[in-house]
């Protein structure tokens, strides 16, 4: 580690009226950059020659300068493109390409071919999760005065998902509860013109009681099938206890020996009514029955509700458990299967599964959630801006675009970690000391 010191002399013009805070901050802004990239421009030349005599001392004999590259590099980054001509030594034991070498290139691990760094990226990246890529690079030229183009946004976003946006090995994680869901998006179709309906899906889990629902993947026109196998290779499995779905009968394939579900109430009782639509039920007719599933005791309960329960309300949950059990019966002697086929067995299947939270608050005497809220919110994040603002996605963009958009809004305490991964800024300069004084010409 080596220490080195770079005097900077700046002469600045100030009016003598008329100056505001502001202008003075903005104008400090503005020249932020130019001294940036001469500062750049310093350091490269003072790697460069380092690397330079490292070289030679340890083998004098074999390199030797041979001016400078006919064409300087650009480099692009957050402050601006700094130009910079790279010295070239020749290596007398080397032959063909290799018997020119680039100090600053192996000092620097510097790419051969991009002018844009991935440091420059950072902001239309973070910015691309909530607006387009074409609003993300013009938004980032407008600010800096020197952006990059759409095409390479998208390029780099694909590279920066792939590299470290993927949910990974989840093992150790002691996840108690699963919540999977899926929304409709549209996705192109052979010809980019056309489009054909696609289907997002995600997968939250819990460590158990009280704790929040983390997402644990995201997949795009997968089958459920699918999205298990990929959990059961990345999480324990066989730890889960509870499934939480919007009572979507595929998704029940997530269920194992031991496990129980809690299909969402308010689904449930949301649902009926589409339910009897198919049975041919016209919505002014359905209102008796809708009345009816609504004052089942099941669906009359709030967060807030649970989370009050105390030990001596035992006796008052057993008898919401009874009184729920007694109308779903009622229900069903109402809808005779012979009139409402779809009606009935949607009741009956609903019976089983949606009152779990009741019984194991009798059973432990904690709370489980009653619904699929967590995984709709977050789902809801990014929902508009799949159907509005991108409207036509590949299968492969639309789950990169994914994969970075849950890492920058549902995990922002990673996402700085990610990108300092992604640019591997360990190690990195540090800032020793800093010395600032005046005087007025």
């Amino acid at each position: 580690m080596g220490q080195i010191r770079v005097d900077l002399s700046l002469t600045l013009e100030v009016p003598d009226t008329g100056l505001t805070v502001n202008g003075l901050l903005r104008s400090v802004w503005e020249m932020a950059k130019p001294i940036a990239r001469a500062v750049t421009s310093t350091l490269l030349e003072a790697i460069e020659e380092r690397e330079i005599e490292r070289m030679r001392e340890g083998e004098p004999a074999r390199y030797v300068r041979n001016g400078h590259v006919r064409r300087p590099r650009t480099f692009r980054g957050s402050m601006g493109e700094v130009t910079y001509r790279l010295t070239q030594l020749r290596d007398r034991q080397g032959s063909g390409k290799k018997k020119t070498v680039l100090p600053l290139r192996r000092a620097l691990s510097l790419d051969g071919k991009r002018r844009i760094a991935e440091e420059a990226t950072e902001a239309g990246i973070g910015q691309v999760v909530h607006v387009s890529y074409r609003r993300s690079a013009k938004e980032i030229e407008r600010i800096r005065g020197d952006g990059i183009s759409a095409s390479t946004l998208h390029r780099r976003l694909a590279e920066f998902s792939d590299a470290h946006c993927r949910f990974g090995d989840l093992r150790d994680i002691p996840y108690r509860f699963l919540m999977v869901d899926g929304t409709g998006c549209l996705i192109q179709g052979p010809n980019a013109s056309k489009q054909k309906a696609g289907e997002m899906r995600w997968a939250l889990a819990s460590r158990g009681e009280g704790q929040p629902f983390e997402p644990v993947g995201v997949w795009v026109n997968t089958s459920w099938n699918e999205i298990k196998k990929d959990l059961k290779t990345r999480m324990a499995y066989e730890k889960l206890e509870l499934l939480l779905t919007d009572g979507e009968p595929a998704c029940e394939v997530f269920l194992e020996e031991g496990m129980r579900h809690q299909r969402c109430a308010i689904h449930g009782k949301r649902e009926f009514a589409w339910v009897l639509y198919q049975d041919g039920l016209k919505k002014p007719a359905q209102e008796p029955l809708r009345e009816k599933m609504a004052a089942i005791p099941v669906f009359q309960v709030s967060k807030e509700n649970l989370e009050a329960l105390r030990p001596e309300d035992r006796e008052s949950i057993e008898k919401r458990v009874e009184d729920t059990k007694k109308a779903f019966q009622s229900l069903l002697e109402v809808l005779d299967p012979a009139v409402y086929p779809k009606a009935h067995v949607y009741v009956k299947n609903l019976v089983a599964n949606v009152r779990t939270f009741f019984d194991w608050w009798l059973e432990t005497g904690k709370w489980i959630p009653f619904s699929t809220n967590a995984v709709e919110s977050t789902i809801s994040l990014v929902k508009n801006r799949v159907r509005r603002v991108g409207r036509r996605w590949s299968e492969h963009g639309l789950l990169r675009w994914l994969q970075v958009a849950v890492s920058k809004i549902l995990l922002p305490a990673t996402w700085d970690g990610l990108w300092r991964q992604y640019l591997a800024l360990n190690p990195g300069l540090r800032l020793l000391s800093l010395e600032v004084a005046y005087r007025w010409i």
